[in-house]
């Protein structure tokens, strides 16, 4: 008789080699390996963080008040129009939390997009307490889609509101969301006066990279500045 011992190389990988060894004392809540990333959810019991492939997109925490949820709520506060917007469009979905705050306004119709199924079911899932169940709302539309071509295949003159949180320009195959024909392409489907707002992910960047990605993005915006909503946590707002 002969017994074998099979291992979750997936898991023994991620604690060993990736972005697992930063939370040697959490629990792997949910992994789900699929054909865009590899994404996981660690807990333990006072905070939970996703990440996707090699990084960490959110984290939340009992004791400390959600930088990604103070975010949410940036765009209707420096919208500059009468009221608060209408229409929003939210892509890298992350924990959802930046985009469930939105749901605390009036808005009539959101657009949350993102290019992984691993993702969307995470944050559906795993952080539906923290992203004011984004997936039920009836005002929210989940679009699994590059946000690129969304944006590409969008109405002109669309959205008040649009909200960018995607992994740093240095992940794989994301760069093309910093990109001068990228925030082209998102003035055309924004409204007069409407909000564009994008995470700055300084703590993986170079100052050069940080000083390019805010250039790029004036370039095409000339009214843009900077927002600091935590300790090492940038949020751009034209």
């Amino acid at each position: 008789c002969i017994w074998f011992a099979r291992r979750d190389v997936t898991l023994e990988t991620l604690q060993t080699h990736g972005v697992g060894k930063r939370f040697k004392s959490m629990k792997v809540l949910d992994l789900i390996e699929g054909p865009i990333t590899t994404a996981a959810v660690f807990a333990d019991a006072t905070r939970r963080v996703i990440a996707s492939g090699n990084q960490v997109l959110a984290v939340v925490s009992d004791s400390l008040l959600s930088v990604q949820a103070v975010e949410g709520h940036l765009p209707a506060l420096f919208y500059p129009r009468a009221g608060t917007p209408e229409r929003v469009l939210g892509i890298a979905i992350g924990s959802g939390q930046s985009f469930g705050a939105m749901l605390m306004y009036p808005i009539k119709q959101m657009d949350v997009v993102d290019i992984s199924t691993e993702m969307i079911e995470l944050a559906m899932t795993r952080f539906r307490g923290f992203n004011h169940d984004l997936g039920t709302d009836p005002r929210v539309t989940i679009h699994l889609d590059d946000g690129r071509h969304f944006v590409e295949r969008a109405p002109a003159d669309y959205y008040d509101v649009v909200s960018m949180e995607p992994p740093p320009p240095t992940a794989e195959g994301v760069h093309a969301l910093y990109s001068l024909e990228f925030y082209q392409s998102i003035e055309r489907v924004m409204r007069e006066d409407g909000v564009l707002m994008q995470w700055v992910p300084l703590y993986w960047l170079t100052p050069n990279e940080a000083r390019g990605l805010v250039k790029t993005q004036a370039q095409v915006f000339p009214n843009t500045f900077l927002v600091r909503t935590g300790p090492v946590d940038f949020m751009t707002l034209s």
